[in-house]
C-alpha cells in the first residue's frame, strides 16, 4: 500500500511540475501577408533598454497626408537563434478594440508595459508586432 501511495504522489508531483510548463509559441507574423499603409510606421523610443525597464514607449508615426486609424493590439516576441517566439502574457490580459485616430504628419506615443508579461524579459533581441502588420525591434541588456 505504501508503494502504491508513493507512486501516486510521484505521478501527481510530475503532473503538477509539468502542467505549468508550456513550450514557447513560435511567431505567427507573416511579412508576405502584412498590409501596411504608406507613410505609417512604428519604432521604439530607444533601441536598447536595461533589463529592469517597466515600460517601453512605442512611437506611432503618420507621415502621410491622410488620417490613419489603428488599434492597441500588440505582442512582443523574442528572437532565439533565427526564429521569433511570442513572450506570453499574464493570465486575464486583453486588449480593448477601439479605433485611435492618427492625424496626418503626427506621431503619438503608446506606452507598452512589460509588467503585463508572464515573466520579466531576459536580455536579448525583441520586437513589437503592432496590429499584426508592423514591427519595431529593440534590445534588452544587462
Amino acid at each position: 500500500m505504501k508503494k502504491f501511495m508513493t507512486l501516486c504522489l510521484a505521478i501527481l508531483f510530475v503532473f503538477t511540475l509539468f502542467s505549468g510548463c508550456e513550450s514557447p509559441q513560435k511567431s505567427t507574423y507573416q511579412p508576405e501577408i502584412a498590409v501596411q499603409q504608406e507613410g505609417f510606421s512604428i519604432a521604439t523610443e530607444l533601441q536598447s533598454y536595461p533589463k529592469d525597464t517597466k515600460t517601453i514607449n512605442l512611437l506611432i508615426t503618420n507621415d502621410s497626408d491622410n488620417e490613419y486609424y489603428y488599434g492597441y493590439q500588440y505582442s512582443i516576441e523574442m528572437k532565439k537563434g533565427e526564429d521569433w517566439y511570442v513572450v506570453p502574457l499574464k493570465e486575464e490580459q486583453f486588449f480593448i478594440e477601439i479605433a485611435v485616430s492618427l492625424p496626418p504628419h503626427t506621431t503619438q506615443t503608446y506606452p507598452l508595459s512589460l509588467e503585463n508579461f508572464a515573466s520579466t524579459p531576459k536580455p536579448g533581441r525583441y520586437r513589437v508586432v503592432f496590429n499584426q502588420n508592423y514591427l519595431a525591434e529593440f534590445d534588452i541588456t544587462d
